[in-house]
C-alpha cells in the first residue's frame, strides 16, 4: 500500500496517508460514521415534526421548531470555528456525537413542548461544532489527489440520506412509534462516536493557544476570510448561490399548485428531480477526483444552478420544470463539493475551523434572506416572477464568479525556479 504526505503537512514532518481512499481506513471509518449518522438526522426530523404537530396541532409551533434549527447557526457559527481550531477535533468530533445522542434520547421520553424545543436547541448547537471540526479534518486524513473525490463522496451518501431519510424515518415511526423512532437516531450518533473512536486524526499545524486570545483567533480568522482571494471568492459567490436554490425550494409548492396546475404529484415530482440531479453530480464529481480544476467545477457549477433556476422560473410544463430542479440541484451540489475542496486546500489547518464556521454561517444567513424573499414577495409578485428574477440576478453575476473563484496557478518560469 502506497503512502503519501497529506493536506498541510508540517515543514519537516510529512503526515503518511494512504494515495487511495479505497485504502485509508480513516477516512473510510468517519464517512460510514457520517452516513449513517445523516440517515439518523432526518429520521429525527420527520419524528420531531410529527411529535411537536400531535402535542400542539399547531402549524406556529412547527415554526418554533424551525427556529431552533437556525437560531444556533446564527448565533454560533463563527465562534464554534474558534473552538475548533482551538480544541482537538477528534474529541469535539466524539464528544458533540456523544452529547446529540443523550439529547435526542431524551425527546423520546418528553412530553413537554418547551422542554423538547431546549432539546432540539441543544442538538443543532452540538451540530454547530461538529460540522467544521468534520470539514477541518478532512483534509488531515486524505491525500491531496483524493480531497475532491473524499468531499463528492461525503456529498454523494448526504443527498442519499436526503432523498430517502424522510421515507426510512416515515416507515420507522410506522413500525415503531414515533418515541422509538428519537432510540434510532441516538443509535446512529452512537455508530458515528465509535467510528470516529478508531480514527487517528493529525494535527499538521501548531496551533498557539495559550498566546493568542479567543477574540484575536476570531479576528485572523475574519482577516483570513477578506484578504484571501480564493476563500473571499468562494463565501461571496455561496451566499449569492444560495438565493436561487432557497427561493425555488421554498416556492416548490406554490409553482406546483398555482402555475404548472399539477396539485402534489407535481410537487413531489419537482422536489424529487432536484434530489437525483444532487445525487447525480455528487456522484460524478466523486468520481472524476483531480480530473478538473476545482476552481472550473465550481464556475460550471453555478452556471448550471443560475441556468436552473431561469428554466424553473419560465418553464409552464412539469417535465421542463422538473428538468429545471434538476440542473438546480446538480449545479448546486457541484459547486458546494468544489467550494468545500478550495477552502481545504487554500486554508493552513490552524485556521480551517474557524473559515468553515465563518463560511457555514454567512451562507446560512443568505439562505434565511431566500426564505424571507420568497415568503415576503410571492404573493405580491407570484412565486414564477419571484424565481425568475433571482435567477436573472445569478446569471448576471456568472462573470463575477469566473473572475472571482480562481486559482492563480504559478507561471512556468516560477516552477522552474522552484525546482
Amino acid at each position: 500500500m502506497s503512502v503519501r504526505p497529506s493536506l498541510r503537512s508540517a515543514p519537516g514532518r510529512a503526515v503518511e496517508v494512504p494515495a487511495s481512499l479505497r485504502q485509508n481506513r480513516d477516512f473510510l471509518l468517519l464517512w460510514f460514521g457520517q452516513s449513517v449518522s445523516y440517515v439518523g438526522d432526518w429520521i429525527n426530523f420527520v419524528a420531531i415534526t410529527v411529535l411537536i404537530y400531535q402535542l400542539t396541532d399547531s402549524g406556529l409551533a412547527l415554526g418554533v421548531l424551525r427556529a431552533t434549527h437556525a437560531g444556533p447557526e446564527l448565533v454560533l457559527g463563527a465562534l464554534a470555528g474558534v473552538y475548533v481550531d482551538r480544541w482537538d477535533r477528534k474529541t469535539t468530533m466524539l464528544a458533540t456525537d456523544l452529547i446529540r445522542a443523550g439529547l435526542v434520547a431524551l425527546m423520546a421520553i418528553s412530553t413537554n413542548v418547551p422542554e423538547i424545543y431546549v432539546l432540539s436547541l441543544g442538538v443543532n448547537a452540538a451540530t454547530i461544532f461538529f460540522t467544521p471540526a468534520k470539514s477541518a479534518t478532512i483534509p488531515n486524513l486524505v491525500h491531496p489527489s483524493t480531497l475532491a473525490r473524499a468531499n463528492g463522496l461525503s456529498s454523494t451518501t448526504q443527498t442519499m440520506a436526503m432523498a430517502f431519510g424522510s421515507s426510512i424515518g416515515g416507515i420507522a415511526i410506522t413500525l415503531l412509534g414515533v418515541r422509538h423512532a428519537f432510540y434510532l437516531d441516538a443509535a446512529s450518533y452512537i455508530v458515528s462516536a465509535l467510528c470516529i473512536l478508531c480514527i487517528t486524526v493529525p494535527r499538521t499545524s501548531i496551533v498557539r493557544r495559550a498566546t493568542t486570545s479567543f477574540w484575536e483567533q476570531l479576528r485572523g480568522g475574519w482577516d483570513e476570510l477578506r484578504t484571501q482571494p480564493v476563500l473571499r471568492g468562494v463565501t461571496t459567490m455561496a451566499s449569492v448561490l444560495v438565493l436561487g436554490p432557497g427561493v425555488s425550494t421554498v416556492l416548490a409548492v406554490v409553482l406546483a399548485e398555482q402555475v404548472l396546475n399539477a396539485g402534489t404529484g407535481g410537487y413531489s415530482l419537482i422536489v424529487s428531480a432536484m434530489g437525483v440531479g444532487s445525487l447525480l453530480a455528487a456522484a460524478i464529481v466523486s468520481t472524476a477526483g483531480n480530473r478538473f480544476r476545482c476552481d472550473l467545477t465550481y464556475r460550471i457549477g453555478f452556471g448550471l444552478a443560475a441556468l436552473g433556476v431561469i428554466i424553473v422560473g419560465t418553464s409552464r410544463m412539469v417535465p421542463l420544470t422538473a428538468l429545471g430542479y434538476a440542473v438546480l440541484g446538480g449545479g448546486q451540489i457541484a459547486s458546494s463539493i468544489a467550494g468545500t475542496t478550495l477552502i481545504q486546500e487554500n486554508t493552513d489547518d490552524a485556521l480551517r475551523g474557524r473559515i468553515f464556521g465563518m463560511y457555514s454561517t454567512l451562507v446560512h444567513v443568505f439562505s434565511l434572506l431566500a426564505a424571507a424573499l420568497a415568503g415576503g414577495l410571492a404573493d405580491p409578485l407570484g412565486a414564477a416572477t419571484v424565481i425568475t428574477s433571482v435567477g436573472v440576478i445569478e446569471v448576471c453575476l456568472i462573470p463575477l464568479a469566473i473572475r472571482l473563484v480562481r486559482v492563480r496557478l504559478p507561471r512556468p518560469d516560477q516552477l522552474a525556479f522552484r525546482a
